[in-house]
């Protein structure tokens, strides 16, 4: 997929897992891009990071290498000089090749030797195919409101089509289980609350809150280290605890005490949404919210529990 963004090109301050020595290995050739030089990137939580810059090959071929494997999650090659990326996923396939049109890589995307990106792909097709029928729908929709029976029609076939969405994310998610595809696949998913029907409105209103408040997380293991590297998990959280709890001090001690849990069993995510917290609530503008700060001073920081 496709994409722009502006690179912090800053040092990671945290320290990335290692496994085996057995390095990787990813080779790009993209048509279209006129530039000789390539960035590897990678997301770490809310920014960007470069990894690597290599030249182009007398063969047109990009080869990013080393002699230690990289971290799985979401990574980018950025293209010169614009900073448009095309994502990778870098799970247990880190040798495996890449060849597109830069102008159209979704579309004209080739993997070799990565199932996972190869899954990926196929995803990202199948949505760059849906994508259009939706946009032609609401298009009818706003030009067609004011006519009753139109505006019926066209809703049930948006609902229509929304339903074979999910179902066709829905059937990646059982048919990769365990993949970075299914992962970020799964993490798309919103969760739907019960109805709760018999009960009052606004009773029944209350319920549907609470319930997805509760299973908020469940499409999305924010304790994976894999996630921190990707566009969603930093987001998600953020979201849950600004957005999600209710915004008063009290509440949002309780919620970050509940995120910090559990993430804590991996010491990466742990350490980096301490940090962000801490960080976040340190430089609040809101009244009272400075409750925040001292409660994870007085009780992470000051008990031994930061890194």
């Amino acid at each position: 997929m496709k994409h722009k963004l502006t690179f912090s090109l800053l040092a990671l301050l945290f320290a990335l897992p290692v496994f085996a020595q057995k390095g990787f290995k990813i080779r790009a050739k993209l048509d279209n891009y006129e530039a000789n030089e390539l960035v590897l990137g990678f997301h770490y939580g809310e920014k960007q990071y470069v990894k690597d810059t290599v030249a182009r090959a007398a063969d047109g071929w990009f080869t990013f290498k080393a002699d230690t494997l990289l971290p799985c999650g979401v990574y980018l090659l950025v293209l010169k000089p614009d900073n448009t990326f095309i994502q990778i996923l870098i799970s247990d396939d880190q040798d495996f090749s890449v060849q597109t049109d830069a102008k159209d890589a979704v579309g004209k995307m080739v993997v070799k030797g990565s199932d996972d990106n190869e899954h990926f792909y196929t995803y990202l097709k199948y949505l760059s195919k849906m994508r259009p029928e939706a946009d032609t729908l609401r298009a009818q929709f706003d030009r067609l409101k004011k006519n009753a029976a139109d505006s019926v029609r066209i809703t049930k076939a948006l609902e229509d089509l929304d339903k074979d969405v999910k179902k066709y994310q829905a059937d990646m998610v059982k048919k990769y289980p365990g993949t970075m595809t299914a992962k970020i696949v799964n993490s798309a998913l919103e969760v739907e609350a019960p109805d709760f029907k018999g009960l009052p409105e606004k009773e029944a209103q209350q319920k549907r809150y609470y319930w997805w408040r509760a299973h908020y997380f469940d499409n999305l293991d924010i304790a994976d280290p894999c996630m921190l590297r990707g566009p969603v998990l930093h987001s998600k959280v953020d979201a849950y605890i600004t957005k999600v709890v209710p915004q008063h001090p009290d509440s949002v001690n309780i919620a970050l005490d509940y995120i910090l849990q559990k993430v804590k069993p991996s010491k990466e995510v742990y350490k980096y949404f301490l940090i962000h917290f801490l960080n976040y609530y340190a430089q609040s503008k809101l009244v009272g919210f400075d409750a925040c700060y001292v409660h994870l001073v007085k009780n992470y920081y000051a008990k031994g529990e930061a890194p």
